[in-house]
């Protein structure tokens, strides 16, 4: 048998640490790439998750406008970002106490360049009216804009 010296002992040694790393080199290995994995699905939900957020957010892109002034009409005008209803309502007094609210919408879209505009009739000459309006998602009605700021328009006979 022959005595440990201590050339020996460092030989050993370094063969020790040579085959622990060989050892765990595939589970760090694996380790790293599950993580990395991981990582990215992470990423890409939450910029899905974003972009489903991004899409369901209606906005009016372009402010209110009316025209078109008739003694008893006017016309509505305004454009959201994304597919959408455009809805309208109106009132003589400008906090809306009693609103009427248009019964009919407007659907704007890639084809109309998201800009829609709704007719309002049966208006009295001599009259001021304010107005709001809003969009609601095609699919969920719910899913809404903020409201405007408030219009004025007034045909003077």
């Amino acid at each position: 048998m022959t005595k440990p010296n201590e050339n020996n002992l460092i030989v050993r040694y370094e063969q020790m640490t040579k085959n622990d790393y060989k050892k765990t080199k595939l589970p760090l290995t694996v380790f790293f790439v599950l993580f990395f994995f991981i990582n990215i699905s992470i990423v890409l939900l939450s910029i899905n998750n974003y972009a489903i957020a991004k899409q369901n957010d209606i906005k009016i892109t372009h402010n209110i406008a009316s025209g078109d002034v008739t003694n008893h009409s006017a016309i509505i005008w305004s454009k959201s970002n994304t597919n959408s209803l455009m809805h309208v309502k109106f009132d003589t007094i400008s906090n809306f106490t009693d609103p009427i609210i248009s019964n009919h919408t407007q659907p704007v879209n890639n084809n109309t360049d998201y800009t829609g505009s709704l007719n309002l009739d049966n208006l009295k000459p001599n009259t001021p009216y304010y107005y709001q309006v809003w969009f609601s998602s095609s699919n969920n009605k719910s899913v809404v804009s903020d409201i405007s700021h408030t219009g004025l328009f007034l045909y003077i006979t």
